[in-house]
């Protein structure tokens, strides 16, 4: 279920301390990134099915060789024609599901960033007396920012963000050159064919990793940033603020 606000969505927190609205809120979030992580896994899965024949005839090709007694080498492996197809296309395909990674932290990130001010302005309306008139008067002068200020002031959703130019030069080819390493060292090592099949897999798997970790952190950083943005821009209410966590093993000890 689609958790997180949406434009126009309810913010009314008016019932809630101003710590149980930040839960909320923290709630709808993680929400939305298990949404948004959850298509980027099942979009790599795809990705290592259309992999798989590569694999499979890399391995067949090494089984081949063992069958006519011959030894297998790291210079013979780097030297077949399959070995250098499988790292392309491991490196095509990787590249092009940076695409999809990038859809996913734009649509995340735009409907983060749409719902900052809401949110904002909802925890610090939580965070007063209880004075309703008075309460009332203060969050009248609330300074509502726009979406494309804050999209333009975060700047990692324009498309020569850094984040987007390391994500279409870079991750295809770190994890062409990882399956390169593992297939290097298993062969290095004396593994058997099926087991550099199983050292390429985890190898291709890196890229779900460091996507998935990339994704949750712009994630985070757009609804941290928006919600400071908010804030900053409302200095005549908000004079400071508290970041609050929870204590379990997704929270960085920093």
């Amino acid at each position: 279920r689609y958790l997180a606000p949406r434009r126009g969505g309810s913010t009314d927190v008016s019932d809630l301390s101003a710590l149980q609205a930040a839960d909320r809120f923290r709630a709808e979030l993680l929400a939305l990134e298990e949404q948004a992580i959850g298509r980027l896994i099942s979009a790599y899965q795809l990705l290592q099915k259309r992999l798989q024949s590569q694999i499979d005839s890399l391995v067949a090709e090494l089984d081949a060789m063992k069958a006519r007694g011959e030894e297998v080498r790291v210079y013979k492996l780097i030297r077949l024609d399959r070995y250098k197809e499988l790292l392309q296309q491991v490196e095509a395909e990787v590249t092009r599901y940076t695409a999809i990674v990038e859809n996913e932290i734009d649509q995340a990130a735009r409907v983060i960033i749409d719902g900052a001010g809401a949110k904002a302005k909802a925890l610090v309306a939580a965070s007063l007396p209880g004075n309703g008139a008075i309460d009332r008067e203060i969050m009248a002068t609330w300074n509502a920012l726009h979406t494309g200020a804050i999209e333009t002031m975060l700047g990692f959703l324009a498309a020569d963000s850094p984040l987007r130019i390391r994500l279409r030069t870079l991750l295809g080819p770190a994890v062409s050159d990882q399956v390169a390493a593992k297939l290097v060292e298993g062969i290095g090592l004396g593994y058997n064919p099926r087991k550099v099949a199983a050292a390429i897999r985890e190898a291709t798997g890196e890229g779900l990793a460091w996507s998935v970790q990339t994704a949750r952190t712009a994630m985070l950083y757009a609804e941290r940033e928006a919600a400071r943005a908010n804030y900053a821009a409302n200095p005549q209410i908000v004079e400071t603020w508290t970041w609050s966590s929870a204590m379990d093993d997704r929270v960085c000890p920093v």
